[in-house]
C-alpha cells in the first residue's frame, strides 16, 4: 500500500490554549531555575521555544477516533476463537489477545495481510507492524505563547495531607501553535472519521497533553487549509485520469478515495452488493467516491498536478460535512450488515 500514492490529504490548522495546557519534557530535559515539571521544549530558528509535540497530536486524534468507534460496538469478524478474531473497530493495544499489533507481531503475514487483517483505526494510525496513514506535524508557535508557573501538591487519599509537595510546575495560557495533519492513500471513511475528530478538537472537546484530570488541557482549534492532491493523476475530458489509462476513476466534480483506484475483476463484481472487501490484497472498498457540494470541483496547480485547495473555513466545513463524513457513516452501516453475515 504505501509502495504507491494514489491521494493525500493536508489539514493545516491552528491550536489555542482554552486554558491551561501543559505537554511534559522528560527528565533528560530537566535545566535548573525552571520548574519541577517543565513544558517541552526544542530549538526553532535558533531560539529555543515551547511546542506541541507531532507525536502527542496524533495520540490525542487516534484515542478519540478510538472512543468514536468503541462507542458503536465491539463485533468481532470470522469463525475463530475468540482471542483470535479481529476487531473491526478498534483493537485494545493493552491486551496481547485482541492487539493487532500483538497478532501481526506472531505471525508471519506479508503486508497485505498485516493490513487485511487490522481494525480499523490500526489501518489509519499503524501499529508496530504496519505503518499508519496519518502523519501528524509538530506544533510551532505562530505568536509569542504566554508561559507561567503554577503550585501544585498531592494529597494522600487516606489521611488528607499533603504526600507529594508542593511542587511547581509550568503551563502555555495563550497564543496559537500551528501545525498540519497528512494523510496519504486514504478512504474516503477513514477521512470522514478524522473530520469528525477535528471537529470535536475545534469545539473544545478533545484535551491536550498532562493533567486532563486536573483540569488542564482544554484547547480550540482553527482550520487553515484544507487540500486534496492526486499526484499520478490528471484532468482530461471532465474526467480523473490515472496517468496513462483512458478510463476516468471519477469525474472533476467527485472526491476518490483510495479504493477508487483498485482494479477489479469481473469475479469481484458478483460479490454481493455493498460488499467492503473487495479489494483481494487489501480489503479497500469498491467505487470509493462522493460528489463534492455544489461549486466545488477538482483542478490543477502550475505544476499539472490536479487537487482540490481551500482555505475558506465554511467550505471547508460543507465538503466535510456533505461529502466526508457521510462516507464514514456509509462504510459504519454496511460494516454492521457485513458483521451479521460473518
Amino acid at each position: 500500500m504505501h509502495k504507491r500514492w494514489f491521494n493525500q490529504a493536508l489539514i493545516e490548522f491552528v491550536i489555542q490554549p482554552a486554558g491551561p495546557i501543559l505537554v511534559k519534557a522528560n527528565e533528560s530535559q530537566a535545566t535548573p531555575g525552571r520548574p519541577d515539571i517543565a513544558f517541552v521544549r526544542t530549538l526553532r530558528n535558533g531560539t529555543e521555544t515551547v511546542y506541541l509535540p507531532g507525536s502527542s497530536l496524533k495520540g490525542v486524534l487516534r484515542a478519540h477516533c478510538e472512543q468514536i468507534v468503541r462507542g458503536m460496538g465491539d463485533e468481532y469478524v470470522g469463525d475463530k476463537p475468540l482471542e483470535m478474531r479481529p476487531r473491526v473497530w478498534s483493537c485494545d493495544p493493552l491486551d496481547d489477545n485482541h492487539s493487532c499489533s500483538e497478532r501481526a507481531g506472531s505471525k508471519d503475514w506479508p503486508a497485505e495481510q498485516t493490513y487485511r487483517e487490522a481494525c480499523f483505526i490500526c489501518r489509519m494510525f499503524g501499529h508496530t507492524n504496519l505503518a499508519g496513514r496519518v502523519r501528524t506535524a509538530d506544533a510551532y508557535p505562530e505568536s509569542e505563547i504566554h508561559v507561567e508557573n503554577r503550585d501544585g501538591v498531592a494529597i494522600d487519599r487516606f489521611y488528607g495531607s499533603v504526600e507529594i509537595g508542593p511542587f511547581t510546575y509550568e503551563v502555555a495560557v495563550g497564543g496559537n501553535f500551528c501545525t498540519r495533519l497528512m494523510v496519504y492513500n486514504f478512504t474516503l471513511a477513514q477521512l470522514g472519521l478524522l473530520m469528525l475528530s477535528l471537529r470535536d478538537l475545534k469545539r473544545g472537546r478533545v484535551s491536550v497533553g498532562y493533567g486532563k484530570g486536573r483540569g488542564l488541557g482544554r484547547v480550540t482549534a482553527r482550520i487553515e487549509r484544507f487540500a486534496v492532491r492526486y499526484p499520478a493523476c490528471e484532468l482530461r475530458n471532465g474526467g480523473l485520469h490515472l496517468l496513462g489509462h483512458p478510463k476516468p476513476v471519477t469525474t472533476s466534480d467527485q472526491l476518490a478515495g483510495v479504493g477508487a483506484f483498485v482494479a477489479v475483476g469481473p469475479e469481484k463484481q458478483k460479490a454481493r452488493p455493498g460488499a467492503l472487501f473487495l479489494d483481494e490484497d487489501h480489503c479497500l472498498p469498491l467505487g470509493d467516491v462522493a460528489d463534492l457540494p455544489n461549486g466545488l470541483q477538482l483542478d490543477t496547480d502550475d505544476w499539472g498536478e490536479v487537487q482540490l485547495e481551500l482555505t475558506d473555513t465554511s467550505q471547508i466545513e460543507q465538503l466535510w460535512t456533505e461529502t466526508c463524513v457521510p462516507a464514514w457513516s456509509r462504510t459504519a452501516e454496511l460494516q454492521k450488515e457485513e458483521t451479521k453475515h460473518d
